[in-house]
C-alpha cells in the first residue's frame, strides 16, 4: 500500500509539471530557469552582464552573469537596455578553444581578426544569436530539439574576458515528466496484476 502511495504520489508531479512549467531562480547557485516563454532585459557593464526577467519578477535586478537553462517548447526574447558590450551567444564547440572557465569567469581573447559572424549561433529562421550594444537591439529565440546542448554568453570585444556566462538548453520539462508519468503508471499497473 505504500508503494502504491508512492507511485500515485509521482504520477501526480508528473502530471503538475508537464502543464504547470514555472520559471525558477535558485540564488545559491546563481541559475535560472526558464521554463516558460520570457522578456530577458539585459545590461553589461563591470565585467558581468545583468539580467531582469520580465515575466514574473522573482529574480533579483542586477543579478550578474545568471547562468540559464532554457528548453526547446518556449520562446525567450533578449533586449539590450543598456549600451556598449556586444552580447553573442556562442556554441560551445566554438568557444572552447578560447577556454571559457567558470571558477574565474574568463575566457581568453578573441583574436582581433576574428570576424563577428564566425561567434553567431544560427538558429531556426536563420537569423543570428548576436545582439549589439544599441538601446533596445533585441533577438528572439525558440531553441529547437537540433539545438539542444550548451552555449556561452559573452561580450563581443575581444579583450572583454569577463563578460561570461553560461546557457543550457534541455528538452521540454514536460517530456521528462511524461515518461516519469507513464513509468509510474506502467509500474502500478504491473503491481496490481500481482
Amino acid at each position: 500500500m505504500k508503494l502504491l502511495s508512492i507511485l500515485v504520489s509521482i504520477n501526480f508531479i508528473a502530471i503538475i509539471t508537464a502543464f504547470g512549467a514555472v520559471n525558477v531562480y535558485d540564488s545559491a547557485s546563481n541559475v535560472y530557469y526558464l521554463e516558460s516563454s520570457t522578456d530577458i532585459d539585459l545590461t553589461g557593464g563591470s565585467g558581468n552582464f545583468y539580467f531582469d526577467f520580465l515575466d514574473d519578477g522573482a529574480l533579483p535586478s542586477s543579478t550578474s552573469d545568471t547562468k540559464l537553462i532554457l528548453n526547446t517548447s518556449s520562446t525567450y526574447t533578449f533586449t539590450h537596455v543598456g549600451s556598449g558590450h556586444p552580447f553573442i551567444i556562442l556554441e560551445h564547440s566554438f568557444m572552447s578553444p578560447f577556454n571559457p572557465n567558470t571558477s574565474t569567469g574568463l575566457r581568453d581573447n578573441f583574436p582581433t581578426t576574428l570576424p563577428e559572424a564566425a561567434a553567431y549561433v544560427t538558429v531556426s529562421d536563420s537569423e543570428p544569436l548576436y545582439l549589439v550594444a544599441n538601446i533596445e537591439d533585441s533577438f528572439t529565440w525558440s531553441p529547437s530539439e537540433l539545438e539542444i546542448g550548451s552555449y556561452w554568453y559573452t561580450c563581443a570585444i575581444a579583450g572583454h574576458r569577463d563578460f561570461l556566462g553560461q546557457i543550457s538548453v534541455v528538452p521540454e520539462p514536460s517530456s521528462y515528466a511524461l515518461i516519469l508519468g507513464g513509468l509510474a503508471f506502467g509500474l502500478l499497473v504491473f503491481l496490481r496484476r500481482r
